[in-house]
């Protein structure tokens, strides 16, 4: 995702917070209007209608603020598309450093990375009993949804001059490998770790011993002195949840 303007730990927090003291100082009346994140639909994971263990992280993160906080749902890429046409305060989930940002126009410096909340794999997932070329092959055929599709840039090695189905979401690129339409998916560890028991796709693929990139997650919001009280909040309770095991709990129940 986007670079962090700050350091990271206590001393992020610290800066923050003396960003905060000498912004305020211009503020006359407080701004109570509420702050409006775009967030990105993924099934299972963060999505209003099959909700996963993100929808408890920022639920987590915005309570207690002192200005409400209200998320709208959009599919992934035109949620992103709709922070970088400026109608939304913050977007979540993000990525750390991600190219995604500079191919819509957006400039890093105007934004502010709030995380992480966790570090993600980029994993290959094959049907069990399928070999994975060593080499770049272009009959090896690849399915992912369409934020990793676009993340090629910071794979690994030949996996970043890959050709790929690009999809609407993770489980419809694992519908396609069970299809026999592809042989291998590219997608998020802790998406895959959010499938329930007894969804269909259970036992159908296995992971591979690849993994194309690691990177780090979170929000990102606008870097204004209004947004920083919030921004603010929302790391403090983000490190108090990590502090105190409950993130763990929630992105690894089992």
């Amino acid at each position: 995702m986007l670079e962090c303007l700050f350091g990271e730990g206590h001393i992020k927090r610290l800066l923050l917070t003396c960003l905060l003291f000498f912004s305020i100082q211009s503020v006359v009346v407080a701004d109570d209007h509420p702050v409006m994140i775009s967030g990105g639909r993924i099934p299972f994971v963060f999505d209003p209608d099959q909700p996963g263990p993100y929808n408890q992280i920022v639920d987590l993160m915005r309570a207690g603020l002192d200005r409400p906080v209200e998320i709208e749902f959009f599919p992934i890429t035109r949620a992103m598309r709709q922070m970088a046409d400026d109608n939304y305060d913050c977007f979540a989930m993000a990525l750390k450093h991600s190219p995604n940002w500079a191919r819509l126009g957006m400039d890093a410096n105007q934004y502010i990375f709030v995380g992480p909340v966790a570090w993600l794999k980029i994993n290959l997932y094959t049907l069990p009993g399928q070999l994975v070329p060593e080499g770049h092959d272009e009959d090896f055929l690849v399915a992912a949804d369409g934020t990793i599709a676009d993340l090629k840039t910071v794979f690994e090695d030949h996996w970043s001059n890959h050709e790929m189905t690009a999809t609407a979401s993770f489980v419809e690129a694992f519908d396609l490998l069970v299809e026999g339409r592809v042989h291998g998916v590219l997608a998020y560890d802790v998406d895959v770790q959010s499938l329930a028991a007894d969804h269909p796709l259970q036992g159908k693929f296995v992971q591979s011993h690849i993994t194309v990139a690691e990177l780090e997650d979170g929000m990102m919001c606008k870097s204004t002195s209004g947004m920083l009280p919030v921004i603010l909040g929302l790391q403090e309770n983000l490190d108090k949840i990590a502090a105190d095991g409950t993130l763990d709990q929630i992105l690894n129940p089992h």
